[in-house]
């Protein structure tokens, strides 16, 4: 007998999470004409942006998931928006499509390779035969190197190696390095083809790069890191789906997990307890498997000249023992002097992976999530690196002994997921421009058990299951000054606005208009801010915060800021002197919301960082629009909306804009049959190398 749910409603005047955000369709889109649907599009509107986001799986055919797997868990969608005709956006679409996408295609149920299938598992795409899917869907890295006269462009997602793609046809290239030159997390005893790769979502390109004779030499930068036994065990996905627990073994999970929930310090205690117990099991495990699979805790430098093999050093604490990152690396940051590594807020692990593993017992799974799931690290970790310490690194695909260079750690209050550097370092100084989410679990999401934190008895409304979490405290913007030496933070200066800084989210910043790069010096950042939903904001997560150290609106007062809901903002912060301030700013209306800003420059690279317009997606009760701002005024309104039925982009990510397109004509690329023949045929099952010989190479040859 299944017992119905309370009423699902929300509470008197708040508003709804729009529709669209929620949905997204697989679509390829061709030179598709945007329709203009308000306002005057400005005829000085130029070059091309391009955003990505995650729109579903091969067998999803779109978003949204119907068993409550989060809208950010899907393939990339490449959006390129084209303003280089006078009067008339033109928008073209592709998905990212590298050798794991054809494997997941082709191992679809129905087939004869279903048996090798992948699975959603919360944050990720996993086939227990074949490996984790890399769905590059999250951002984009333009680059030109010496000697070269058009940009190219990489698309890179977190777990697995950024690949390039042409920037006319939105073709899939190749990958950044072959397979020997990247490590996986761990050599596992399954052999995976696809081995899971942890990067950075945001790698950097150094246009301002010199080699050691004084000479331009660009480069690309990035990471390559991997945990230990305790962190891998923590990021693969658990069997349990291929089983099912008795009912009344579901029911007392479920009760179990009441009796926990109900009282904090029960709930303390468990986890305190399981968390020895745990530690006890694993303290053998881990000793005997780091020196059978070769798991441990490593970071490695990655720099890379566009045409030939990746270079790479060691990282290391400044006793020279390993470095450990304890969350992600979303994001790195470059200078004149200095490379920057933050762990940042996002988690990748067993909670965040754990979508359904018992689909028929939800009892068990919240008793799961109920167990593991712990906040993020309260305080932003950024470790510096000497660039001046980066000498003859070792190139892994000859060969040769690992390089170490020391890295210094400094500790900033407050969490992070992204933040922006001046490339300048006058006394070698680093000034350091974060968006910090507090008390906000952005590696969460709504799951199908979840319930009001404003009404515990109410379950959220099906419609919004598997929506990014909501954030349990107002954000902040910080302007930090370190001591590239030392590490001090010599000045610090964090603002919030109530209006503008619930949730803060994408960034945009004026580029070069000749050359699409980032400048010396950033004046002026825009941010966009996702506001306060009341239907997203669940008692799970609302508990799970309650004691965020840094905790500014309290847990109560967040409840009655829910009920009234706070609507997104797009803003810009002035922060060319030694503070900060918000200085102009446009607040959107009820049940609309706002994604991927970019700012689309005009004039030259010496006019004011504010010259030019501000694009972002925007998400109505029922469509999905593009709004276009002027940079010198986003108080006014947007100057003009932009639409089209075929127009179902869903939850969008960054963005980033290119002065000009042309063809690819690099000669550099991975040959997809060496990388992956190797790692096939260690499969030793005929079956899996002819699902790679029938469906996978002939993509690519």
């Amino acid at each position: 007998m299944t017992i119905a749910p309370a009423q699902q409603t929300l509470s008197s005047g708040s508003p709804s999470i729009p529709e669209s955000v929620l949905t997204a369709k697989r679509t390829e889109l061709d030179n598709l004409e945007l329709k203009l649907i308000w306002g005057e599009l400005p005829q000085d509107l130029n070059g091309h942006v391009f955003i990505t986001a995650p729109v579903g799986s091969v067998t999803s055919d779109g978003l949204p998931y119907p068993d409550g797997t989060p809208i950010t868990n899907g393939g990339g969608m490449v959006y390129r928006f084209d303003f280089d005709k006078p009067g008339k956006v033109f928008a073209s679409a592709k998905l990212v499509k590298p050798p794991c996408y054809y494997a997941d295609d082709a191992t679809q149920p129905g087939t004869q390779y279903e048996k090798y299938k992948f699975n959603n598992f919360g944050m990720g795409r996993f086939s227990w035969s074949l490996g984790l899917k890399n769905e590059l869907n999250t951002a984009f890295l333009p680059m030109r190197f010496a000697g070269e006269e058009n940009n190219r462009l990489l698309v890179c997602w977190d777990g697995g190696r950024p690949y390039e793609i042409d920037p006319v046809s939105l073709a899939t290239i190749t990958p950044l390095g072959s397979n020997k030159e990247w490590r996986p997390e761990a050599q596992t005893p399954f052999k995976f083809v696809f081995k899971p790769v942890m990067s950075s979502a945001h790698p950097y390109f150094d246009i301002r790069a010199k080699d050691e004779n004084n000479q331009p030499s660009p480069a690309a930068f990035t990471v390559n890191y991997g945990k230990s036994l305790k962190t891998i065990l923590k990021t693969l996905p658990c069997p349990f789906e291929l089983f099912g627990l008795p009912s009344f073994l579901d029911r007392a999970c479920n009760n179990t997990a009441n009796f926990i929930e109900r009282d904090r310090a029960r709930k303390g205690f468990c986890s305190q307890f399981l968390q020895w117990l745990w530690q006890l099991i694993l303290t053998p495990i881990s000793w005997i498997a780091e020196r059978i699979a070769d798991m441990k805790d490593i970071v490695y430098l990655i720099r890379w000249d566009g045409k030939g093999d990746v270079e790479r050093w060691t990282i290391v604490k400044e006793d020279g023992s390993p470095l450990t990152i304890l969350q992600t690396m979303h994001q790195i940051g470059v200078t004149e002097n200095y490379i920057l590594f933050m762990d940042t807020a996002f988690q990748f692990g067993i909670g965040q992976l754990l979508n359904n593993p018992l689909p028929n017992n939800p009892g068990a799974e919240r008793l799961l999530r109920a167990l593991i799931t712990s906040p993020q690290l309260p305080d932003t970790i950024l470790y510096i690196v000497r660039r001046s310490d980066l000498k003859n690194g070792q190139y892994p695909a000859r060969g040769g002994s690992e390089v170490k260079v020391k890295a210094r750690k400094v500790v900033i209050p407050r969490e992070a997921i992204h933040f922006l550097e001046n490339y300048e370092n006058p006394d070698n100084q680093i000034v350091l421009h974060i968006g910090h989410v507090c008390a906000w679990e952005g590696s969460e999401w709504v799951h199908t058990y979840d319930t009001f934190a404003s009404n515990p008895s109410q379950l959220v409304p099906p419609r919004v299951r598997g929506m990014i979490s909501e954030e349990m405290d107002i954000s902040y913007v910080g302007r930090y000054v370190l001591d590239g030496e030392t590490g001090e933070i010599l000045k610090q200066d964090v603002i919030k606005d109530f209006t503008c800084t619930w949730g803060i989210s994408f960034f945009a910043y004026r580029t070069d208009p000749q050359t699409g790069m980032m400048p010396a010096k950033l004046d002026n950042i825009y941010w966009t801010s996702l506001g306060l939903w009341e239907e997203s904001l669940t008692h799970f997560l609302w508990d799970l915060t309650k004691d965020y150290p840094y905790r500014t609106v309290s847990p109560e007062d967040l409840l009655l800021y829910g009920e009234e809901g706070v609507q997104p903002c797009v803003f810009r912060v002035y922060t060319a002197e030694d503070s900060i301030e918000i200085r102009d700013r446009f607040q959107f209306p009820d049940e609309f919301m706002v994604n991927s800003i970019q700012f689309i420059p005009c004039g030259t690279a010496e006019d004011d960082s504010t010259k030019g317009y501000i694009s972002c997606t925007v998400f109505s009760p029922n469509h999905n629009e593009l709004w276009i701002f002027d940079g010198e005024n986003l108080a006014q309104g947007p100057l003009c909306k932009l639409s089209h039925p075929s127009f179902d982009f869903g939850f969008t990510t960054h963005s980033t804009w290119l002065p000009a397109i042309a063809p690819r004509t690099a000669a550099y690329n991975i040959n997809v049959r060496q990388d992956y023949d190797p790692l096939v045929k260690a499969k030793k099952n005929p079956q899996i190398e002819q699902l790679f010989e029938t469906e996978v190479y002939p993509h690519f040859e």
